[in-house]
Order: structure tokens, then C-alpha cells, then sequence
């Protein structure tokens, strides 16, 4: 049942905790088969491109449907949707344990992305609705700190069950982790819905001038997440790294982007926030730079920090950005755009640079993710200070 758009003070905290918790559990499950996925399709016979289109079919699907999905979440709430989402989430990842063919563990992702539009970007359009004025960047980076400590760690387990058990154990555990925050969801989440006078159209969403930043970084930044989250086990393996190595370090990665998440929310609700965010995307590429000068667990490990506290404060930045437009625009839709734009830059960036790997080896994939986000922040700042009006980037 819908209830009121208000909320009182403990009401609200437990309704986030709950969400959090949801994020965390989520993301943790992902975190457990992101290090296995690479390495179990290239044991399945996957080449670097198909390794690529593995990851990239995910993000299609979750392109194609979140828009849509994220604007019907406007009209008619979020509960039902992120319900749906956690039960397909589930389903789905139990089919990748009988999926023992490149073609058929494609399908299984293309459908476990249709699962992925309902949760993660309406849980965040969920948290959006209930950020007050001038604390975006907090309960944003509240959130999504959350998110990534599942995420960060979902690795570490992995690698220990791997070692200890077998690939399949990943994707049991990211089924059983989906059914435990969809149990959650059903007992304790309330429906909360921000009737609008009149939802835009999402073409209207697109084109407007307060989402041309988070549009152009989200489709932009997923050139060195993909190089990180996808290839970094390949160039890892290919130092003679265990799994378990492997997932301590993108583990200690992804704690360091839930750190700067939490830290810099509280900064871009203080300062500036263009330039916290191209602050945060000149770190990225510098990190991903040194990925291709690293060897050894010690340093990969620095490099690894180094790019989770560049994602970490682009990421809470550039959410706090859309939450604001989102007041106006719709969450559920801002959600949608921002995350159709993830997408399009995940569904390319893995082919991309898995051609790139097939041609030129793995160095490469890290030069050409750093070239990426090295040329976005120099023409974010650029496009900033030209485009967006100073009133704009005072106020927020």
C-alpha cells in the first residue's frame, strides 16, 4: 500500500538502513562473481571478445528496459519494482551454474540485466526521493557506500570459496544473497512514492542542460571501471596472482571507494561540485596509467586504492548532481537516463577493449581506459565553465 510522502524522522532512518542493507546485500552478491565470471568464461572457451560481449549483453538489457522502468517507477512507486528485480535477480543467477557454453552463459546474463534495471538504479532513485535539500551528497554517498562494500566484499569471499570449493559456488551464493534481500524487501520496505504534477517525457530528461554532466561522465567513466572490474583479473592471472589475491585486492579497491564516497559527500555538499568530480576523474586516469607499470601484489594493491578513491569521488559527486535535477525531472526517470547512459558505455567499453586485448595484449587496455578518462576530465572541465551557467554551480 502507497503510503504518504512524508515521513517521520525514524521512519525515514529505517526505511534508508533498509535500502542500504538491500544495496549492500546486492552488491555483495555481484562483488562474489565478478573475479570468477572472466576467468569461468575463458575456461568455457571464451576468447578476450567474447569475454567482452559476456559483460556487455548484461548492459544492453539493462540499458534497453531502465528507462522505462524507472519512469513507470515515478508514476507508480518503487516497491514493486525492486521486488521483481530481487526475484528475477535470483532465478537468474542460479541459471549461470548450468550455463557450461559461451552462447548459453550470454543468454543467461542478456536476462539477468533485465533483472538489474528493477533494482540497484530504482533502490537509488528510492534513496534520491528521501535526500533533503542540501544533503544529497551525504545520503547519496551514504548509500552507494554501502553498495560498494558489498561490492567490496563480494571478491574477497569469492576467492576463498573458489579456492576452497569450485567456480559454481559464486553463483549459488549470488542467488542465495538475492533471495535474502528480496525476503528483506517483502517484510520490511514501505512504498513511498513523490506524486509529480506531471512526469516528463524522457526525451525531455535527455536533453536537459542540468543532465549534460552526469550523462557525458556516466557514459564516460565505465571505460576504467570495465577495465578494472573485467581485465584487471587477466592481467592479475597473468602475474601468477591467485583468485584469492585477486579478490583481496579489488576487495581493498572497492573499501576504498565506499571511504572516498562517504568522504566526499559531505565535500560536495560543501564546495564546488565540478570540481570535486574532475578532480576525482584526473585520479582515475592517473591510476589507471599505473596499472600498466605495476607488477606484484604490493603494487597493485596501491594502484587498486588509488582508482577506487577516484571512483568513490566522482561517483557521490555526480549522484548528487542528478538527485537535484531529479526533483524536477523525476528520480526514477533521472535514474533511467543516467543509467542508460552507463550502460551504452558499458555494452561498448568491454568489446572495445577486449578487441583491444585480442590485438595489442593487456597493457593496452589500460592505456586506452586512461586516455579515455584522461581526455574526460580535461573536457569536463572544459564543457563546465563553458557551458554550465556559475549561478548553477553555486547553488548546488
Amino acid at each position: 500500500m502507497e503510503q504518504s510522502t512524508l515521513m517521520n524522522d525514524s521512519r525515514r532512518a529505517r526505511t534508508l538502513f533498509i535500502l542500504y542493507l538491500t544495496g549492500f546485500t546486492t552488491m555483495l552478491g555481484i562483488g562474489i562473481i565478478t573475479p570468477v565470471l572472466p576467468i569461468y568464461a575463458q575456461m568455457i572457451g571464451a576468447t578476450g571478445f567474447w569475454i567482452g560481449a559476456i559483460f556487455s549483453v548484461f548492459a544492453l538489457s539493462r540499458t534497453i528496459f531502465m528507462p522505462f522502468v524507472g519512469r513507470l517507477s515515478d508514476a507508480g512507486g518503487r516497491r514493486k519494482f525492486i521486488l521483481l528485480g530481487l526475484a528475477g535477480y535470483a532465478f537468474f543467477s542460479a541459471l549461470y551454474v548450468p550455463a557450461d557454453n559461451v552462447l548459453i552463459l550470454t543468454i543467461v546474463r542478456f536476462f539477468h540485466g533485465m533483472a538489474a534495471a528493477m533494482v540497484y538504479p530504482i533502490a537509488n532513485a528510492y534513496v534520491a526521493d528521501m535526500a533533503r535539500v542540501g544533503e544529497e551528497g551525504k545520503t547519496m554517498g551514504g548509500f552507494q557506500s554501502a553498495a560498494f562494500l558489498g561490492m567490496s566484499f563480494g571478491p574477497l569471499l569469492s576467492g576463498i570459496m573458489v579456492d576452497l570449493l569450485y567456480v559454481q559456488s559464486a553463483f549459488i551464493a549470488l542467488a542465495g544473497l538475492s533471495l535474502t534481500a528480496l525476503i528483506i524487501c517483502i517484510a520490511y520496505l514501505p512504498e513511498y512514492h513523490v506524486p509529480m504534477r506531471e512526469i516528463p517525457p524522457l526525451r525531455s530528461v535527455f536533453f536537459s542542460r542540468g543532465m549534460r554532466v552526469p550523462i557525458i561522465f556516466f557514459f564516460t567513466y565505465t571505460a576504467g571501471y570495465t577495465a578494472f572490474m573485467v581485465f584487471f583479473p587477466v592481467l592479475a592471472h597473468a602475474d601468477q596472482m591467485t583468485v584469492s589475491g585477486i579478490g583481496a585486492l579489488i576487495f581493498i579497491s572497492s573499501i576504498s571507494t565506499a571511504v572516498f564516497q562517504r568522504l566526499s559527500g559531505r565535500y560536495a555538499d560543501l564546495f564546488d561540485r565540478h570540481l570535486v568530480l574532475s578532480t576525482g576523474a584526473g585520479v582515475m586516469a592517473v591510476s589507471l596509467l599505473l596499472f600498466t607499470m605495476s607488477e606484484g601484489f604490493l603494487s597493485f594493491l596501491l594502484t587498486s586504492v588509488l582508482l577506487g578513491a577516484g571512483i568513490g569521488i566522482s561517483l557521490t559527486t555526480v549522484s548528487a548532481m542528478a538527485v537535484i535535477e531529479g526533483r524536477n525531472l523525476g528520480q526514477g526517470s533521472v535514474e533511467g537516463v543516467i543509467n542508460t547512459a552507463q550502460g551504452i558505455g558499458i555494452v561498448i567499453s568491454p568489446l572495445v577493449l577486449g578487441l583491444v586485448m585480442d590485438f595489442t595484449g593487456i597493457s593496452m587496455v589500460f592505456l586506452t581506459a586512461a586516455g579515455v578518462s584522461g581526455l574526460m576530465a580535461l573536457a569536463m572541465m572544459r564543457f563546465v565553465y563553458r557551458e554550465t551557467p556559475a549561478q548553477a554551480r553555486n547553488a548546488e
